[in-house]
């Protein structure tokens, strides 16, 4: 359970649900550790005040080429096949959406052209990777295509522009199935993706996707301790280029991350994970999505200038499996004018009583009980000033069932069982 746990809360902040990794022609790597750069090449650029228009021949190319993948995937995930009639919008409209909003960024027609024959060549991979997001399916059954897809085009354009296709081409199914199609949750989700989120976070989430999917896929899929096998160093600068990338996503709203959460929460794979994902359903349904998403902001910003702080004695407790190490040393760099965020985030989830139903319902009642009986309590000021590692995790222990004991025991008394 606590490596299911630990799973959600990197999918979480990586939004790994929604968007996906890749690799760029200039990568710096370390131990397996994808570094990226921030200058993309040029792509004839923003800044250029000449206007960009593409040829019919380019025009024709672009609407084809990703009318197809429109095209496939509404086919995937519908029941109805399309009309004549239909196909036909479709190419029209994703030729018009699309070239005008590489146009109107004045990429140059050459390199937009190489991003359409890009997406030629790994159109399977996309349909197959769409149909699955479109379908909530969690991100560990797609990321493999999608980091092949990202590859080539990364490779070709890269990591810059990559992202804004991936960006473009979401918003063209999402309004595409909202304006042709008619579907109101594809309107919610196209003012969440453009308007909540944005692009600039939008990209932001590719890019820590691109150096951290690795690590996450391997949480996700139970394969041992994540970081096994890294150097310390290599996990410092993991965590420095975490920082950057958290910073920036603090400008996301308070509804985007809702729709971020509860997407995830969704995807939670019931069958693999039936309690996880009993878990997430409540989490959704009681609301306390939107307790949490309200704090989101603000846990990154903390987030941010603590990892920022993460050093090679927190790395190797990481590289060790000892979590209980790490968390201690990392709450330790926590402002103490930020712990009460800290406090209000935990306090406000896992509270509703349905939690306890549901522990009843998997004959876990009494080992909760138990598990809370002895775990005694502290606040979090008495985890912030441990003295000891033995001390930090005895009042990370009373904090959590203070202010969240349905977390706590499933963090350590049930993880814990005999």
């Amino acid at each position: 359970m606590k490596k299911v746990l630990l799973s959600f809360i990197i999918i979480v902040v990586l939004a790994a649900s929604v968007f996906s990794v890749g690799c760029d022609d200039k990568i710096k790597t370390t131990q397996g550790i994808h570094i990226t750069d921030d200058l993309p090449p040029d792509t004839g650029g923003d800044d250029d005040d000449d206007e960009v228009v593409y040829s019919d021949d380019t025009k024709s190319l672009a609407g084809k080429v990703f009318g197809d993948i429109v095209k496939r995937v509404i086919e995937s995930v519908s029941d109805d096949a399309l009309t004549e009639q239909e196909k036909q919008e479709i190419y029209d409209f994703t030729n018009n959406y699309l070239c005008d909003s590489f146009e109107n960024r004045k990429v140059d027609e050459e390199v937009f052209l190489a991003a359409v024959n890009i997406a030629d060549k790994v159109e399977d991979r996309i349909v197959r990777c769409a149909t699955y997001i479109y379908s909530g399916i969690n991100f560990r059954y797609w990321y493999s295509d999608f980091k092949y897809a990202f590859s080539e085009f990364t490779n070709v354009v890269g990591v810059d522009l990559t992202a804004k296709v991936l960006f473009d081409t979401s918003l063209l199914l999402l309004n595409y199935g909202y304006e042709v199609k008619g579907i109101e949750e594809c309107y919610a989700a196209t003012d969440a993706v453009s308007n909540q989120v944005g692009e600039k976070n939008f990209c932001e989430i590719v890019r820590l996707i691109y150096s951290f999917g690795d690590v996450a896929f391997r949480v996700s899929t139970g394969g041992g301790n994540a970081f096994e096998g890294y150097g310390a160093q290599d996990v410092v600068l993991m965590f420095r280029e975490l920082s950057s990338r958290l910073y920036t996503l603090t400008s996301v709203t308070k509804e985007g991350w809702e729709y971020i959460l509860t997407y995830v929460a969704r995807a939670v794979d019931a069958e693999e994970n039936p309690l996880a994902a009993d878990i997430a359903r409540i989490f959704v349904e009681s609301g306390e999505v939107k307790s949490l998403a309200k704090y989101m902001s603000e846990l990154l910003y903390i987030a941010s200038y603590t990892f920022d702080s993460v050093n090679t004695q927190a790395a190797m407790a990481l590289i060790q499996g000892n979590y209980k190490i790490f968390s201690a040393l990392t709450m330790a760099n926590v402002y103490k004018s930020d712990l009460n965020a800290v406090n209000s985030a935990v306090n406000g989830i896992l509270k509703d009583e349905k939690y306890l139903s549901l522990l009843s319902e998997y004959g876990l009642q009494e080992e909760y009980e138990k598990y809370t009986a002895n775990a005694g309590y502290a606040t979090i000021f008495d985890v912030y000033e441990s003295m000891s590692e033995a001390e930090a995790d005895k009042n990370l222990r009373g904090w959590l069932n203070k202010e969240s004991p349905v977390l706590g025991f499933l963090m350590y008394g049930y993880d814990n069982r005999g």
